[in-house]
């Protein structure tokens, strides 16, 4: 018999407003709607970072990520920076060790927000991955690798790493990847 010390914890009260549902698709959406900002933010995660890479494949999905704000069959290069600077939204990504996160913020005007779902729309089933943009994208992760591994804030970001996770599954697999992988991509 369990004491009640040893009782299960009530479950933290959910925002009001927050729906969450699990699509036929397998895909989670999760909305918390707040009144007193009129903006819509999304995020799309992504359960692939590089724990999830061969050695040989180190920062594969950072570079995948940066290809993600390219260009797709329906949207020509450059489109997305210019919609979002037109309408004051914001877009972003990040690659961690064990997700890559896309972000879009538009405000609140249903026209807008239907062009924001329809460019995660483009970044989820339109993707291209074009020669010449994998070159150009390589060039800007190479810059992003080099200015995080030849200052002193990466330099003892690196060592830090090194310390914690000696023996993870997180151990060498830095998820902006390596000079040697990012450049053989």
């Amino acid at each position: 018999e369990a004491s009640e010390d040893l009782a299960p914890t009530a479950a933290a009260p959910v925002e009001p407003g927050f729906i969450s549902e699990l699509l036929p698709s397998g895909m989670k959406v999760s909305i918390l709607s707040d009144p007193n900002h009129p903006i819509v933010a999304t995020q799309m995660w992504v359960q692939v970072g590089s724990a999830h890479e061969a050695n040989q494949e180190l920062g594969f999905a950072h570079l995948f990520e940066h290809m993600m704000f390219a260009a797709t069959p329906t949207r020509e290069r450059g489109e997305y920076a210019r919609f979002h600077t037109r309408i004051g939204g914001r877009r972003n990504a990040y690659t961690s060790y064990d997700e890559t996160v896309y972000e879009l913020t538009v405000p609140n005007d249903d026209d807008i927000v239907e062009t924001g779902l329809d460019i995660l729309e483009d970044w989820l089933s339109f993707a291209t991955i074009d020669p010449d943009e994998v070159e150009a994208e390589r060039g800007i992760v190479l810059d992003e690798w080099r200015s995080r591994s030849q200052t002193s804030n990466g330099r003892v970001f690196d060592e830090f790493a090194e310390f914690h996770l000696a023996g993870s599954a997180y151990d060498g697999k830095s998820p902006i990847g390596g000079r040697e992988a990012i450049e053989s991509i």
